[in-house]
């Protein structure tokens, strides 16, 4: 005889149901996320031909050696080290301009025109930045009167460094102009008030009021820059295309850990050494990243 089931109590069809597509998720982070870190982690101290699982072979950490005595490698270090100065600019730029636009008429405009390029797409912007910086015909170098080759050259190789600097720079506040904005509308304006009754400028309300009021904000886009710049691949890879000076540009100036990684791992096919770099990336990112997460909790608790 069927019973009938009663509202507010499940049946185990329903229990198994939950069960199933709660775990469909779960089975999915352990295929395409677990299972490739397990994979990369052995990777470090084994031997393989072809990136080829099965023939995987411990090779007493000569991964490790070399890696660490790799000249490529720390130059491609230095390399991400000076374009992650891109967040440093991006972080203050893209404070100022959302600090600006919550002063003036038209802001949701603003903040639409300044957020474009985050929406862009990677190649019509490099596209774009091909005709602005063509050596020969370009914007810039016909503004300035000169001959620029600022996608490398034998004599400047390190232009092309700059190449990639300036343009990852005109992309990278658009993201932080929304957050910014959001966070100083939250501020309580009788803040202001106070502030200017005690006889604040307009600069000592920025420094004094509105920047400790957004701090949470400002750390949490320094911690989202600092793992943004070290993982640099894709500007740094499109750009040095644009190069026409093969793989990581002329003398290797557009060379960054993540664009080497991915040379190391799938061009080469020597996963086993990608994964050492890989690694010290990720722990390199993390002891920068902690220390800031650290202060944001701190400040959030302040706020």
């Amino acid at each position: 005889m069927r019973t009938k089931k009663r509202r507010g109590f499940l049946t185990r069809t329903d229990i198994a149901l939950g069960w199933i597509f709660g775990l469909l998720p779960l089975v999915g982070i352990v295929i395409f996320s677990a299972f490739p870190i397990g994979i990369s982690f052995a990777a470090m101290f084994t031997s393989m031909t072809n990136n080829d699982l099965a023939t995987m072979t411990w090779n007493n950490f000569a991964n490790f050696t070399k890696v660490f005595t790799d000249p490529v490698f720390w130059h491609s270090i230095k390399i991400t080290l000076w374009l992650m100065g891109v967040q440093v600019y991006s972080v203050v730029m893209g404070c100022l301009i959302a600090y600006v636009l919550n002063q003036v008429k038209g802001t949701k405009f603003f903040r639409t025109v300044f957020f474009l390029p985050n929406i862009t797409s990677i190649i019509v912007i490099l596209t774009m930045f091909k005709w602005i910086l063509d050596w020969k015909h370009g914007v810039v170098n016909e503004f300035l009167g000169m001959e620029i080759q600022w996608f490398g050259s034998a004599e400047n190789p390190q232009m092309l460094t700059w190449a990639i600097f300036i343009i990852f720079a005109w992309s990278a506040p658009a993201y932080g102009i929304i957050l910014y904005s959001a966070a100083f509308r939250n501020i309580n304006p009788a803040l202001y008030e106070a502030a200017s009754l005690d006889g604040a400028n307009k600069a000592q309300q920025f420094f004094h009021v509105a920047l400790p009021g957004i701090l949470p904000t400002l750390l949490y886009m320094l911690v989202m820059g600092i793992i943004s710049g070290l993982t640099l691949f894709d500007w740094a890879q499109g750009i040095c295309a644009l190069s026409n000076q093969g793989a990581g540009g002329v003398d290797n100036m557009g060379l960054t850990v993540m664009y080497y990684i991915y040379i190391q791992g799938v061009d080469f096919k020597h996963m086993d050494v990608a994964a050492v770099m890989s690694w010290f990336l990720f722990l390199f990112t993390a002891a920068l990243s902690v220390p800031v997460f650290r202060l944001r909790k701190k400040a959030e608790e302040a706020v």
